[in-house]
C-alpha cells in the first residue's frame, strides 16, 4: 500500500537554496535519499540533460522562465520537508512557494516563505470562497 504526495517548489532563480534541492534527501528516512528534480527553469535547457524529457516538454510558444522542482514521495513527512526547505540558504526567500498535494486531496496546499523579525516562517494560502471578478480590469 502506498500514500503518494506530490511536491512542487517554485523559486526565483537564486541558486544558493536551489543547489540543495537537487542533492539526495537527508531530511527524512521516508524520502529514501531521493532529491527533487528540476522540471523548468531559465537554465533548464542548457544544464539539465535528461533524455526522458523531450525539448517540447512544455506547451505554449515559449519555454518557462521560472525555476520549478518536483518530486513524488511515499508517506511524506510534510512537516519535516517544510522544516528542511525553511532551513535552506535562500537568497530571495520571498520568492519561494511550495505546492503539496496528497494522494487523496483534491487540490494543492500552497505555502509561501516569509522573512520576519523573528526569522523565517511559512504562510499557507487559504482558499477563498469569493468568486474572482473577471469583468473588472
Amino acid at each position: 500500500m502506498s500514500l503518494v504526495t506530490n511536491v512542487i517548489v517554485s523559486c526565483d532563480g537564486e541558486y544558493e537554496g536551489v543547489k540543495e534541492l537537487t542533492k539526495p534527501c537527508d531530511w527524512s528516512d521516508m524520502c529514501q535519499g531521493q532529491a527533487l528534480a528540476q522540471i523548468a527553469g531559465c537554465d533548464y535547457k542548457t544544464e539539465v540533460k535528461d533524455e526522458k524529457r523531450p525539448d517540447d516538454f512544455w506547451g505554449g510558444s515559449k519555454f518557462p522562465e521560472v525555476d520549478l522542482f518536483a518530486a513524488a514521495y511515499n508517506y511524506l513527512d510534510r512537516t519535516a520537508m517544510l522544516r528542511w526547505l525553511l532551513s535552506l540558504p535562500w537568497s530571495d526567500p520571498e520568492s519561494v512557494q511550495v505546492f503539496i498535494k496528497g494522494q487523496d486531496s483534491e487540490r494543492f496546499d500552497v505555502y509561501h516563505l516569509r522573512d520576519g523579525i523573528s526569522g523565517r516562517f511559512w504562510v499557507q494560502l487559504v482558499e477563498s470562497t469569493e468568486p474572482v471578478d473577471l469583468e473588472t480590469p
